[in-house]
């Protein structure tokens, strides 16, 4: 018994002795992974905007044969303009500095922007996909009168493999890379978290 007292007496002066961490290193630390996930998406944003200029270009200096084009270019630049939307709106929540003053606020925040994003990656996503399906499919009603069917057929094939590459593949590694973003996040404030409850305490 003796032997686990002193055994005791050891740890607790140990534990009394750890350093505690800085709150400024803690709060660097959660902004600089807060960034690499702005940065992210930046640079989607970027994409979308130079996508939306030239599908916009391209409508407004190329004649089309088919109303049904104008249709599917009304639609791509829809889906590009929802896109610049949702990342702009996730630009301004995600770099809020107000709830920095209260740690568990800003978890709870983060954890409702991350049921956000994973909305916009599955619901949002499917929704956004058919979209671009069907623009593109009214599209290839005016590239089938320029084209002879083998080339139609391949153009569709390469499009269906694409979508399916986006959904079942580039998607699912997309979404994990973000929740380990989200996990970063909310663990540099969780550490912030339980040192502002241990200075109370």
């Amino acid at each position: 018994m003796k032997d686990f007292d002193s055994i005791l007496n050891i740890w607790n002066e140990q534990a009394d002795n750890t350093p505690k961490v800085d709150y400024k290193e803690l709060i660097t630390r959660f902004k600089k992974s807060r960034s690499k996930f702005s940065a992210k998406i930046w640079i989607e944003l970027i994409w979308m905007i130079l996508a939306a200029c030239t599908i916009g270009y391209l409508w407004a200096t190329l004649s089309f044969n088919t109303w049904t084009t104008h249709i599917a270019m009304f639609i791509f630049e829809l889906c590009c303009f929802y896109y610049i939307y949702t990342q702009i709106k996730n630009l301004k929540t995600l770099n809020n500095d107000s709830l920095l003053e209260t740690p568990q606020k800003h978890i709870d925040y983060l954890e409702r922007f991350r049921k956000e994003r994973f909305k916009q990656n599955t619901q949002n996503y499917y929704i956004y996909t058919i979209a671009l399906g069907m623009a593109l499919g009214l599209y290839f009603i005016e590239f089938f009168n320029h084209v002879n069917t083998i080339t139609l057929v391949l153009a569709v094939a390469f499009s269906i493999t694409w979508f399916a590459l986006c959904t079942f593949f580039i998607r699912v590694v997309y979404i994990r890379k973000e929740e380990k973003r989200f996990n970063e996040l909310i663990a540099e404030l969780e550490r912030l978290k339980k040192q502002f409850i241990d200075e109370e305490g």
